[in-house]
């Protein structure tokens, strides 16, 4: 199911402006993810699925969230975490930033090394997934699969 298929379940929508997203985009110095702008303009701030988190600009330059992963990378290197289905080194996971993160943990990086390109690094596995639509196609995401949504 495509972004322009998904509709919103509340009625507090906030959007995030073009003007937010390319102040981010030349703050990080590399292009975002595929997607990652037509979400949060379209959709906004909120829960996808009721499990995952798209972080807005804000969010993804918070400073305690930069720091948490630091140390998340530094843990998942010396316990050669992700190890299995490997699509990101050392050196780019040491340089990739989280976007969004689901309640169980996963995380939803891109790196400047592989620009534009999206992966989720899940907690309670040892390989690596990776979007090339991004957050064009979210129900492409793992947990989605996953779970098997019958919509409409």
């Amino acid at each position: 199911m495509p972004l322009h298929d998904i509709y919103s379940v509340s009625i507090k929508h906030k959007t995030v402006s073009v003007s937010e997203l390319d102040e981010l985009e030349a703050t990080l110095g590399f292009d975002l993810p595929v997607g990652y702008r037509e979400y949060l303009s379209e959709l906004g701030d909120g829960y996808f699925c009721g499990n995952i988190h798209v972080r807005t600009p804000s969010g993804v330059l918070n400073k305690e969230n930069v720091g948490h992963w630091d140390k998340v990378v530094e843990l998942a290197v010396d316990f050669e975490a992700w190890d299995e289905q490997r699509f990101l080194s050392d050196s780019e996971l040491k340089n990739a930033v989280v976007f969004a993160k689901s309640d169980e943990g996963d995380l939803f990086v891109a790196c400047p090394e592989k620009v534009g390109q999206l992966y989720e690094l899940p907690r309670g596995e040892s390989r690596m997934y990776h979007y090339p639509k991004g957050f064009l196609e979210p129900f492409h995401f793992r947990f989605c699969r996953e779970v098997e949504f019958n919509l409409p």
